[in-house]
């Protein structure tokens, strides 16, 4: 929100007062007094508009679109800020603009619409200025941060929270620091969460993730922050149920629930009715779980924030089979599987296209650098592989020679850039079964249906490819491990989720990986015998499973 410049001796009384209600309209929002925070902003508002002051109005809007948008009033919160912002345009200032535009992308990425959320995200950078905002800055970084953890892009996301953190650390916002640790440690959750990463320490995670709300709370308790406190206990909760203090946990939800319902936080309240649905069940109290978990989908459908009605239609999904009401279950699951198509399909690509274009175009610099201090003619090098690509005709996937020359291209870029790279091959578990009791047809189909699926796994700079047969492999540029495991485990989990009985009544399918990450590889090659490797490892194990070295 816009923040009032220091009083001056030589203004109005009538704008003295204004202004003192206008800081206090700003203390309330900043507590986390939703709703004491509206209504001084309103009254700020009314009197800012008889007064013709058009700053001052911009700044009663910004207040009522951040209390507005904490309460989940999303569409209200977009008219405020959108006000707020015309307003400082039409009185020509400059100072605010930067912070309504970031609001605007705040509510999308709330919304799950990440492609605008990036889009408002990277025009509120353009008001940075120079030397930069340090405040408006740290949001960029930490907003540009959270939509990479909704995108799975988890190394992203730690850098750029991690960056946003030392920027607040060293202006002295505490404030700031309390969001970006509590942020920070809810990643830390989101990779410790089932299913976790195959070999992942995930009580070591937990144990971070607690450790960062811990300090996070201090902070938010010492700056009267009463909103951010109820968050992080909230986190505090989850991560005590991930180290199996289920019972702790339940009893932490149901204070925070009513201090979500007390406040006015409609978005928290979903998510804690969701953790507090997820208890339940891991207690076996499904009744209470269906209760609280049907809630939580009803106030996320109410205020439209998708993330939140996926992640409940999850847990109603998995609290009706535990049931044993297989198709209450079923039906939750495809709920489930179609906002996360929605939230992670076509408007993840879309997201990730248009906030990873600016890296993309420096990896295609890097490796024209690398090709012109070979002496290589970068012209004639992409005609010539544009000669040699090769398209599975199959699966419309771009088959093994061509992957063999990316993964050579890929590997020597991230050497010379010391940058990460990760693949990760699959293959088709007991696929001959498939072809010998199902048909060649139905196998084909099988393997037509794996591809959209990994292509859907793709971010914009990744690579699907048929490597052979029923084997398929993903090259993931600027991917560490965690990553890489993660998208594996996310293309392994659809593909044996999936309902594959349209095919072919009884038919099953599940998938084996093994993922290779890093630039330690004395070679390409190397790198993907190591991958290799670890899928057979996966197969020996039992198959169906994730393996990474």
């Amino acid at each position: 929100m816009i923040v009032a410049d220091p009083l001056r001796a030589d203004i109005p009384d009538s704008l003295v007062a204004l202004d003192a209600l206008l800081a206090q309209a700003h203390a309330h929002a900043d507590r986390g007094d939703l709703r004491e925070a509206v209504e001084a902003a309103e009254r700020a508002l009314a009197i800012a508009r008889a007064e013709q002051d058009a700053e001052r109005v911009a700044r009663a809007y910004s207040i009522l679109g951040q209390a507005r948008r904490a309460s989940a009033d999303y569409p209200r919160s977009l008219a405020a800020s959108q006000e707020a912002l015309e307003w400082l345009e039409r009185a020509g200032v400059d100072r605010g603009r930067g912070q309504c535009v970031l609001l605007i992308g705040q509510v999308y990425l709330d919304l799950g619409d990440y492609a605008k959320a990036l889009e408002y995200i990277d025009r509120a950078r353009t008001y940075v200025g120079d030397p930069p905002d340090p405040y408006l800055l740290s949001q960029c970084l930490h907003c540009d941060a959270t939509v990479q953890a909704q995108l799975a892009d988890y190394d992203a996301a730690a850098r750029g929270y991690e960056e946003a953190l030392d920027l607040r650390r060293a202006s002295g916002d505490e404030a700031g620091v309390a969001k970006t640790l509590n942020s920070l440690g809810a990643l830390y959750l989101r990779i410790a969460h089932p299913p976790a990463p195959v070999g992942g320490d995930t009580r070591t995670h937990f144990e971070a993730a607690l450790a960062r709300f811990v300090e996070a709370r201090k902070l938010a308790e010492r700056v009267g922050d009463r909103r951010q406190v109820m968050l992080i206990d909230g986190n505090i909760a989850a991560a005590l149920g991930g180290l199996g203090r289920v019972d702790e946990a339940l009893a932490r939800f149901v204070t925070q629930l009513d201090a979500a319902r007390g406040i006015g936080d409609r978005q928290s309240e979903a998510l804690i009715l969701r953790n507090l649905g997820e208890s339940y069940r891991m207690l076996g109290d499904y009744d209470r779980s269906l209760a609280s978990l049907s809630e939580s989908l009803a106030i996320a459908t109410e205020v439209g924030a998708k993330t939140r009605a996926r992640n409940a239609h999850e847990e109603l999904a998995k609290t009706c089979e535990a049931m044993g009401d297989m198709g209450r279950a079923l039906t939750h699951f495809k709920a489930f599987h179609a906002l996360d198509r929605e939230v992670h399909g076509v408007e993840t690509r879309r997201a990730a296209q248009a906030h990873l274009m600016k890296v993309e175009i420096e990896r295609v610099q890097r490796e024209a650098e690398f090709h012109r201090r070979q002496n290589a003619d970068l012209s004639l090098a992409n005609e010539k592989l544009a000669r040699e690509a090769r398209q599975d005709e199959l699966t419309g996937l771009a088959n093994r020679r061509e992957f063999d020359r990316a993964l050579a291209v890929a590997f020597d870029a991230a050497v010379a850039g010391d940058r990460s790279l990760a693949i990760v091959l699959f293959d088709v578990d007991h696929f001959k079964r498939t072809n010998d009791r199902h048909t060649h047809v139905v196998g084909d189909a099988v393997l037509q249906e794996i591809a959209a699926t990994l292509t859907a796994a793709c971010r914009a700079t990744d690579g699907a490819f048929r490597y052979g047969g029923e084997e398929f492999v993903l090259l993931l540029r600027d991917a560490g491990r965690i990553e890489a495991v993660t998208i594996a485990e996310r293309v392994r989990g659809a593909v044996a989720a999936r309902d594959w009985n349209g095919l072919s009544t009884g038919l099953l399918v599940t998938m084996s990986a093994g993922v290779a990450a890093g630039t330690r590889f004395a070679s390409a090659a190397e790198m993907l015998r190591t991958a290799d490797e670890q899928l057979y490892r996966a197969k020996r194990n039992g198959r169906n499973r994730v393996c990474a070295a």
